[in-house]
């Protein structure tokens, strides 16, 4: 059986704290998530990233892996529809008010797992996190 460094899991309990600590949970049950826990969270296990800005602006550059269904759009609530429910989403927008009413919405809509991006896109490359065209 494989020993487990000390350091090891000194580790992982340093990410989980840290994790924890800028995760608040709303009273709707969204979790908001800051930049730094966000980019923790894609490099290991998450859900589907969830870009609600216009097709024009996710054009100019989004995380990598986000899907885009924008919020502007008429048949937004009926594409949050089409959405497996049982999935984790991770929502941004530009600064992160069309993201709260997406997971707002997405929360009534019954899905259980949303965190929401705190300050959008433009906190998370304020931090110099990656985006793609």
């Amino acid at each position: 059986m494989k020993k487990i460094q000390f350091s090891t899991v000194l580790s992982f309990f340093l990410l989980f704290i840290a994790f924890n600590s800028s995760c608040q949970k709303k009273e709707n049950g969204i979790n908001l998530i800051s930049a730094d826990s966000l980019n923790v969270m894609l490099n290991s296990e998450h859900g589907i990233l969830l870009d609600v800005r216009t097709p024009e602006e996710f054009a100019e550059g989004h995380l990598p892996g986000a899907i885009n269904i924008d919020y502007k759009n008429e048949g937004f609530s009926a594409a949050l529809d089409t959405l497996d429910k049982t999935k984790q989403y991770e929502v941004y927008c530009r600064s992160g008010h069309r993201s709260s009413e997406s997971a707002d919405m997405m929360s009534k809509k019954g899905f259980k797992k949303v965190y929401d991006l705190e300050g959008g896109i433009l906190k998370w490359q304020e931090k110099g996190f990656e985006t793609v065209k």
